[in-house]
């Protein structure tokens, strides 16, 4: 404790020094005549920047944490351990151990062979894969049969069975696939990086690649891809002809694993298509099928009263009973997958219900038994408070709203994927870069009326909010980003930053007009804090990490919340006081104090859009940006700061927080955390979605409405989503056609 005191002490310390260096230095060279003579101040204020960088470098480096990767132990191992955490948590989340394990039957068969069935749990489960020589499986069956119950035991059974160095299984969403426009092994990498931060740092070989794309390949990642049915059925054929292209044969070369679920309805319709498009197969090559099967009257029985305390067997036995004496009826014809095992345990085990509800109805079918089982779980699990401290306190009837809501968000978009943050498309992008181009207008404004007249502040609120309009869709809104930073990354995109505005500042000075030492002292106190703000910005927009653990939602979200307001409080107030510096250090040019202050604003605003845009969309789109947002910010403020006369005060520190404030806007709505803040926000007025949207995310995680896999939400089961989002009124049918074929 005495050592981490210590750091804190010596870090507050060099931050404190920083800023008084600053502050002192500032002020020693306002109180000086001649600003330009006073180069022994501006070499201090130079220091000052130089020392607070250092000290916020420090900062953000224990902000990332020490790192979970030890250098002498394999990467794959580092992943295993991930992978299991993760799936472990999520399975116990999910109560597929509670009150007990539900044991499944399937039939695994290859080519011609005689298949067998089999019922049984973990140890069948992996003996099935273990007998497969490729290591590829494709598991089939109808909605809710349990493929994915039975791949995530799989998974986990694996795990539980490698030795170190051994390939790590791991589980990817299909749905997020789009084999047009993605190889195979590309997707995987990028959705490691996605789901375990870590990965993204540099390989452990080649450093031009990151630990995910090596691990990738190298062979180190058994994908195990869930869910090929979410597929629209034009990607379904495509994608098992990409798997088929990269594996290699299994007899010649040792096994080259991949594991797939699919409903079998889904997949049998492919094969038509997959046939007449004259691909060779719609099979996947080498692999061994495995069926999972419906339960029979017998099975259902006793999969009621497995587990379930002794006190309340009677109860469960009684349905147990009706199902048996009745192998063809409703109740056992419903009841055949342990989806709805799970589904009606969820709705009549609470308090205040009985099993003996469905035994007591005539049901004219199956389906109906669904149909009421789906309609009442909510009621059943928002009725009754969670253990432990109320998170989210909602009546049934307002989360049947908004988990409706939900439900038909995600379906217009043909996904069941629910990352938080594209939940802020709910707000239509171009309402959103209105808002954008309003909120930039109205700061340009204030920021012009504190310098000229209300005609001048008039026009230039106007043209800068038609100017955000227009460049806010070029720079788009970017990815979650992580405040989770190496050093030496860092270090590298730092000085990139800090060279590109340093030259920019000197070369400003030169060519203006300033001589000498003069030139050289004004030029780098201008580039020294462009400079620590462009470099932030490159470290912050694409920062590796060091984190072993798995990436969930709320870990996202806060890194990316952490890292807007670093940025908004940080880079933002560097880059205006850079521009600041720049207008009152130039003071002595031949320019009118106008056109010196539109010179620096263009070039501030040019370097600001081309380090964003570049980085996000490549070097050329950020200078075609730069330049063109540059010289239209530069000629309007020119002409406008000129015609209103001469500025008086200090105009310097005005322009400067001005230009923090823009600056600042454009950070937050071009961020994800910006957009879902915008979005839930808009949803949440129109009643559709809470305004705590992220804690009721979590508490509907928690009732078991929802589940977590790696940083996305996504409803407890398919068949859920798609009864909420057809409000009930539909029979749950096969949804998937209606998938977007343009989705990745």
């Amino acid at each position: 404790m005495y050592v981490d005191m210590m750091r804190s002490w010596r870090k507050s310390m060099a931050v404190a020094i920083g800023v008084s260096a600053v502050m002192i230095s500032a002020w020693s060279w306002l109180s000086h005549d001649d600003s330009l003579s006073a180069t022994d101040s501006i070499w201090s204020i130079i220091a000052g920047a130089i020392a607070l960088t250092l000290a916020l470098l420090t900062w953000l480096r224990n902000k990332s944490g020490p790192g979970n990767i030890e250098q002498n132990r394999p990467a794959v191992d580092c992943l295993a351990e991930s992978v299991r955490t993760q799936w472990r948590e999520e399975a116990e989340m999910r109560g597929v151990f509670r009150p007990a394990l539900l044991p499944l039957r399937w039939t695994a068969q290859h080519g011609d062979s005689r298949a067998d069935e089999i019922f049984g749990t973990s140890e069948e489960i992996w003996r099935t894969y273990a007998g497969i020589d490729s290591g590829r499986m494709l598991v089939v069956g109808r909605p809710g049969a349990g493929k994915t119950v039975f791949t995530l035991l799989l998974v986990l059974e694996i795990l539980n069975r490698r030795s170190p160095g051994d390939p790590v299984p791991v589980l990817l969403p299909a749905s997020l696939w789009n084999p047009q426009r993605q190889h195979i092994r590309t997707w995987m990498a990028e959705r490691l990086e996605e789901g375990y931060e870590w990965t993204r740092s540099p390989g452990p070989v080649d450093s031009t690649m990151t630990i995910a794309q090596w691990l990738v390949q190298t062979g180190q990642v058994i994908p195990v891809l869930d869910g090929l049915d979410e597929m629209s059925q034009e990607l379904l054929p495509r994608a098992i002809e990409s798997l088929n292209r990269v594996l290699i044969p299994a007899a010649q070369f040792g096994p080259d694993p991949v594991i797939l679920t699919c409903r079998e309805s889904e997949f049998l319709a492919a094969a038509p298509a997959e046939y007449s498009s004259g691909v060779e197969s719609a099979v996947l090559w080498e692999a061994t099928t495995v069926k999972v099967k419906p339960y029979t009257a017998e099975d259902i029985g006793a999969c009621l009263v497995a587990g379930v305390p002794a006190s309340q067997v009677a109860r469960w036995a009684h349905l147990a009973t009706a199902v048996r004496e009745a192998p063809e009826g409703p109740l056992a014809t419903a009841l055949v997958t342990p989806f709805m095992i799970s589904l009606t345990r969820s709705v009549l085990g609470g308090e205040g219900r009985d099993p003996a509800e469905l035994v007591g109805r005539a049901w004219p079918n199956g389906r109906d038994v669904e149909l009421s089982l789906l309609h009442d779980l909510v009621p059943s699990l928002y009725d009754h408070p969670l253990p432990g401290p109320a998170t989210v306190a909602l009546s049934s009837e307002k989360a049947q709203r908004y988990l409706v809501s939900l439900a038909r968000t995600l379906s217009a978009t043909g996904t069941h994927e629910m990352a938080w943050w594209k939940l802020g498309d709910s707000l239509p992008i171009r309402v959103h870069w209105l808002l954008f181009g309003l909120a930039n207008g109205i700061a340009a404004a204030v920021m012009f009326r504190l310098l000229t007249g209300p005609l001048q502040a008039l026009i230039v609120g106007g043209a800068v909010a038609l100017a955000a309009q227009a460049v806010g869709p070029v720079a788009g809104v970017g990815t979650p980003l992580l405040l989770n930073i190496r050093l030496s990354t860092g270090i590298a995109r730092l000085t990139t930053g800090f060279l590109l505005s340093l030259l920019v500042g000197l070369a400003v000075a030169f060519t203006l007009g300033l001589q000498g030492a003069v030139a050289l002292s004004a030029g780098a106190a201008v580039g020294v804090f462009g400079g620590v703000a462009a470099g932030l910005e490159f470290v912050l927009e694409q920062p590796p990490a060091e984190s072993s653990q798995a990436a969930t939602p709320r870990s996202v979200l806060r890194a990316d919340r952490q890292a807007l307001l670093l940025r908004t409080f940080v880079v933002a107030p560097i880059g205006g006081c850079a521009v600041g510096l720049a207008v009152g250090l130039y003071a002595d040019l031949g320019l009118p104090p106008g056109e010196r202050t539109g010179v620096v604003i263009g070039l501030a605003l040019a370097l600001g859009a081309s380090v964003v845009v570049g980085l996000r969309h490549g070097l050329l789109p950020g200078l075609l940006t730069g330049i063109g947002l540059g010289t239209f910010s530069g000629t309007l403020t020119a002409v406008l700061l000129t015609s209103a006369g001469p500025l008086e005060g200090p105009y310097p520190v005005v322009i400067g927080i001005g230009l923090w404030a823009q600056i600042a806007l454009a950070l937050w709505f071009t961020s994800s955390y910006g957009r879902y803040t915008l979005g839930r926000t808009a949803s949440a007025l129109r009643g559709n979605l809470p305004f705590r949207l992220f804690g009721f995310l979590e508490d509907a995680r928690d009732r078991g409405v929802l589940r977590q896999a790696g940083p996305r939400f996504e409803f407890r089961h398919a068949m859920l989503q798609d009864f909420l989002a057809s409000d009930g009124h539909a029979v749950i049918a096969a949804p998937q056609s209606r998938r977007t074929a343009g989705k990745q």
